[in-house]
């Protein structure tokens, strides 16, 4: 049960790091999801404007709003932590101490993981409530609800280990940033959280399918809608599978870089 204890622990400094400068916390967390959110609802507010409120793929705005509502709730509930600490604890050899402790980097990763997500799951009620309250995230029905929370948290596991493999680069590269970008805004649009996938060409469509990259959006927000035509099973199985892919890689990867990792000069 020690593990335990040490993962308690941890969430607990972890909770009271965020939550020290809370402006900091709100900066890094619902600011760039509510910025995104404000630019694409302008953007297709404009584009309805200009074609005089006429449907866009069978979406009219207020559709779309509801939409996007759901990509905000998805983005941060599954898809806020980005933790930029572990390639720096990488590059500059702060793993070193972490090589040394009963604790090991990715547990203790794992551990600020399971805190921001107290707080993601925290503050994505607080805007539920906020969006149900005003009209725009009518809930279609409980299972549906309960569904669509069940696979945006399995995502977020997902995203953390893939944020993690990303980070990982840095036992070889001596700036990983430019991969998370690259990561994120491809995941953005291929993901549907830009663009409804309907909107994308038919033979896009079909080899994205193909891809971990709708279900960390578009299928969570069709489930959230009570609007998702394909089997729930399947979509569960097939975000599991890519869940638990980017995971092996992610520790196998790591595995591979402490082998190499020499802490010279530290």
């Amino acid at each position: 049960m020690n593990w335990l204890k040490k993962w308690i622990y941890t969430v607990r400094i972890e909770l009271a790091s965020q939550l020290a400068y809370k402006l900091n916390f709100l900066l890094l967390v619902i600011g760039p999801a509510a910025v995104f959110f404000s630019i694409k609802v302008n953007l297709w507010w404009s584009i309805f404007q200009a074609r005089q409120g006429a449907p866009v793929a069978g979406y009219t705005f207020d559709h779309m709003l509801r939409y996007q509502s759901l990509v905000l709730i998805v983005t941060l509930l599954g898809q806020s932590y980005a933790n930029r600490n572990i390639s720096d604890e990488i590059r500059l050899g702060r793993i070193s101490a972490f090589l040394l402790y009963p604790f090991g980097f990715i547990s203790y990763h794992l551990g600020s993981f399971g805190a921001a997500q107290i707080l993601n799951v925290a503050t994505t009620l607080l805007l539920l409530l906020a969006l149900y309250f005003y009209g725009i995230f009518p809930i279609a029905d409980l299972s549906s609800f309960i569904a669509g929370v069940s696979l945006t948290l399995l995502v977020s596991i997902q995203w953390f280990f893939v944020w993690f493999l990303l980070s990982s680069s840095a036992f070889w590269l001596e700036e990983s940033w430019v991969l998370r970008v690259i990561f994120i805004l491809t995941a953005r649009f291929l993901s549907g959280a830009v663009i409804p996938l309907e909107l994308f060409p038919e033979v896009l469509q079909t080899a994205l399918r193909y891809t971990p990259f709708p279900y960390l959006t578009y299928v969570p927000v069709q489930v959230f809608a009570g609007n998702y035509t394909g089997s729930l099973m399947e979509a569960s199985c097939l975000t599991l599978f890519w869940t638990l892919s980017a995971m092996a890689l992610a520790l196998a990867v790591w595995r591979k870089g402490v082998r190499l990792y020499s802490a010279a000069g530290i």
